[in-house]
């Protein structure tokens, strides 16, 4: 008799030598002819590029606090923090004045420890004069030139072409908002060159009503 340890020596002997049953499973399989070739020619191909701006992948909607909208309109606008709202030309609007509607708070003056959950109705009139703020001293800034941002529109000239009212539009989405704007949106802010009367407005007042309108879009406070 044939000890079970003497069959499982036989049984390994076998499959190592290749002449036991399902050995065959055992060997790797052989690529088809042709199979493999070409993987990854042209991957890449046909990509466009990224786009100049930053574009939002979040859909989760949160208040925008002051010093958050206060760093948007410096960088969009290229100012300086004390180029914007200061009462008195004192007191900033952010920091101190209009510190509590804008979501902020302050422990040490106004014994105010906690930052509110939700914006006020006074909110939007706080951001409006800050925003309103930041596009004045922007457009004062590019009359005397160099211009930085208002450069599709000759500041010194009037009326405002559909051409310039759509660039300088433009231009003002992708610095405050970080995207382009919809049709719809260019169509409204083109109204802006026409006071309502048929009367053509100045290019300067174009500019501070449009940057004043894009500035003060529910995403300027909302992301």
């Amino acid at each position: 008799m044939i000890r079970p340890s003497c069959l499982f020596v036989v049984a390994l002997v076998a499959v190592i030598g290749g002449i036991g049953p399902g050995c065959t499973a055992c060997t790797d399989p052989v690529a088809a002819e042709g199979e493999g070739e070409g993987e990854g020619e042209g991957e890449g191909e046909g990509e466009e590029p990224p786009p100049p701006f930053a574009i939002s992948t979040k859909n989760a909607v949160a208040w925008k606090r002051h010093h958050a909208v206060e760093r948007d309109l410096m960088d969009g606008l290229a100012l300086q923090k004390g180029e914007l709202c200061n009462e008195l030309g004192l007191y900033s609007c952010v920091d101190f004045v209009h510190t509590v509607p804008l979501g902020g708070n302050d422990p040490f003056v106004k014994s105010q420890y906690e930052p509110l959950a939700a914006p006020t109705v006074t909110t939007s009139v706080a951001l409006e004069r800050l925003v309103l703020s930041a596009c004045v001293a922007r457009v004062d800034k590019d009359v005397a030139g160099p211009a930085v941002v208002f450069t599709a529109l000759s500041l010194g000239a009037s009326p405002v072409t559909d051409v310039e009212a759509d660039a300088t539009a433009v231009i003002l989405g992708r610095r405050l908002l970080q995207r382009d704007l919809e049709d719809s949106e260019l169509a409204h802010l083109r109204d802006l060159t026409d006071d309502g009367e048929g009367n053509a407005v100045s290019a300067r007042d174009y500019a501070v009503l449009a940057c004043l309108t894009v500035g003060t879009m529910a995403e300027t406070i909302f992301y």
